[in-house]
């Protein structure tokens, strides 16, 4: 788990973000057409449900890219519906579970239009500079096919950017995306490095200072707020909670809560252990459970608020 954590994330309308998402321990996300094509669906019925667009994509076999222009719902509950809906579904295919992807998403807000022009580029072209295709066109399981044929599904937005690259370049989007790259490749802010450790460069974010929203320390949460808002949220008293009840119901939340203690506090596993009064071995299990079918602790939606709740009083604290 990380537990460093990230600035909490202020929510803006009207802005454009780079998301990116990598699979735990550097692990696969996807294992097949059929796993890139169901996610290309879950991004659909998201754009439809809270009303953004994705500019571009890129799924690569470990690691996730999206420019997504936000609206009025905020990024952090997009991709949380994104990532939960794949990561179960792909965990019930794969019969496996546990962790999907590797902590938060990570993300910047984009203010610069020379910086979005090649970030879009760059997002485009990852797949040559992994050396998994020679040819841009090759590979389909990115937008650029959609910018090429001028068609996007009506989850997709491309004429903005299109516009973009036509007023910073001159060129046309195929013109500027297939032009001969230079020596020294423009990189963005995060992206994943030949070693496949998560990069943030320290230079490009001096040089976009004031264009570029980059994530920061996280302050986490006292262990007391969030017990208050996960209890009064779940409808279970505090005591009902922390005690050692058997009850199945009183199981099932000391789960979520130690869920949510792990996440947003600076408790590790023992100390939520003692706090129970549980063997670390048997909170262990539990947590397991939790992380291999959640719903059946919690409705997703519930476990949505709860988030939203932990997040803006997290932004409070900044």
């Amino acid at each position: 788990m990380d537990r460093t954590g990230r600035r909490p994330r202020i929510h803006t309308p009207n802005t454009i973000h780079h998301v990116m998402v990598r699979g735990n321990n550097r692990q696969n996300v996807f294992y097949g057409a059929t796993y890139y094509s169901h996610f290309l669906e879950i991004l659909a019925k998201c754009s439809e449900q809270f009303d953004h667009k994705i500019i571009a994509y890129c799924l690569m076999s470990n690691h996730i890219h999206l420019l997504i222009h936000i609206n009025e719902s905020p990024l952090s509950l997009v991709m949380k519906n994104i990532n939960h809906r794949y990561a179960r579904w792909c965990n019930h295919k794969q019969n496996r579970i546990g962790h999907l992807f590797q902590g938060r998403f990570r993300s910047i807000e984009v203010k610069d239009n020379h910086y979005l022009v090649n970030l879009c580029r760059y997002i485009h072209l990852n797949p040559i500079s992994a050396k998994i295709v020679n040819s841009i066109d090759a590979y389909p399981w990115s937008s650029h096919h959609f910018y090429v044929s001028n068609h996007p599904p009506q989850w997709m937005s491309i004429d903005f950017m299109d516009t973009t690259i036509k007023n910073v370049t001159g060129l046309k989007y195929l013109d500027y995306v297939t032009r001969p790259r230079e020596k020294d490749a423009w990189k963005p802010i995060i992206y994943i490095s030949d070693t496949g450790k998560v990069v943030h460069d320290k230079n490009i974010i001096h040089q976009c200072e004031g264009k570029i929203e980059t994530d920061a320390i996280q302050v986490m949460l006292p262990s007391n707020q969030v017990i208050e808002i996960v209890c009064k949220n779940l409808n279970i008293k505090k005591i009902q909670a922390l005690n050692a009840s058997r009850n199945r119901q009183h199981c099932k939340c000391r789960a979520v809560l130690a869920y949510y203690l792990l996440k947003y506090t600076t408790m590790n596993l023992s100390e939520i252990g003692s706090l129970y009064k549980r063997s670390l071995g048997t909170l262990s299990r539990q947590l397991a459970k939790f992380n291999e079918n959640p719903d059946a602790f919690i409705p997703h939606q519930q476990m949505l608020s709860i988030e939203n709740v932990l997040d803006k009083r997290v932004s409070r604290l900044k």
